[in-house]
């Protein structure tokens, strides 16, 4: 954390690092499309030709924020280095912010800019199911897709889930899955409409009508119940297990995040990319994220 406050110990540093990250060939206009153009003292770039100003971080998480970049460095870097993920009033005590409001903010908008704009979907072979995640009387179902590397887990995907209906899981799966690839599943009967889309149906039992208790399920896909077993651990441990639903796919974005580069030994490169992230991301606002969830 030192280290990082005295490389970005102005806001001015913060912009550099923010414009090399918008425009890593070079500024072009919007409006005219020139390449040249100057700073002005507030931060905005100026076109030399049309004179069209614009702010550096307009169009970005940080835009219309009352919180210095420097803070939001900071956070970003404490936010990508604490593995197990950081509650509002923790970083709310790390930054010494006064209200906990703007801590919590702060992390629904870093949230949702771990969703890579146009990432990949997932390949190959996939096992898919749902489980109940959350705490006693705040239970949501969750869809969970975990591509199989062998013996080892590759990417994964999570989202909260309507229901189980063919219709709730065909949708799940068309959203993180490429076509053509194999779905490893249960012997639920709603996956029985994935062939029909273009997918490779790979069942481990017959298809069933649904019973509440299945003891072989975590043989069956011992590897997506290995990650609803970190993930229920994970949201005990850092959240105590107090998520609101509404806002449950946000924390299930943390810990895919997360969890897709757990083998990375760069905390630097995951500062790099989240601020990359919060760059390409359009403004997140308070109501928006209420909207969206």
């Amino acid at each position: 954390m030192s280290d990082l406050m005295a490389r970005f110990f102005t806001e001015e540093s913060c912009r550099d690092y923010i414009e090399s990250l918008r425009w890593p060939e070079g500024y072009i206009c919007p409006k005219c499309a020139n390449n040249k153009s100057w700073k002005a003292k507030n931060g905005l770039k100026v076109c030399t030709l049309c004179q069209h100003q614009q702010s550096i971080i307009a169009g970005t998480i940080f835009q219309d924020t009352r919180i210095p970049l420097r803070i939001w460095f900071q956070a970003i870097w404490w936010f990508t280095c604490q593995k197990n993920g950081v509650s509002a009033l923790g970083l709310q005590r790390v930054l010494g912010l006064r209200g906990h409001e703007p801590a919590w903010l702060m992390l629904h908008k870093l949230r949702a800019a771990m969703i890579r704009p146009g990432r990949d979907q997932l390949s190959g072979e996939i096992e898919v199911d749902e489980a109940y995640v959350g705490g006693q009387g705040n239970k949501e179902l969750v869809g969970v897709a975990a591509e199989i590397r062998g013996k080892g887990i590759g990417r994964i995907r999570m989202q909260k889930l309507s229901g189980r209906s063919s219709e709730d899981l065909l949708g799940f799966i068309e959203k993180y899955i490429s076509p053509g690839s194999t779905i490893v599943t249960d012997g639920l009967k709603s996956y029985c409409c994935v062939e029909k889309a273009g997918y490779k149906h790979k069942p481990m039992r017959k298809p069933y009508v649904w019973e509440d208790h299945n003891p072989d399920a975590d043989e069956l896909l011992p590897r997506v119940h290995r990650v609803i077993s970190l993930v229920k651990r994970w949201l005990l441990g850092t959240y105590q297990g107090r998520t609101d639903k509404e806002y449950l796919d946000s924390y299930l974005n943390e810990f895919t995040f997360r969890f897709n580069r757990r083998t990375s030994s760069s905390r630097g490169l995951l500062f790099h990319r989240l601020l990359e992230y919060s760059v390409a991301l359009e403004p997140v606002s308070l109501k928006k994220i209420q909207t969206h969830h």
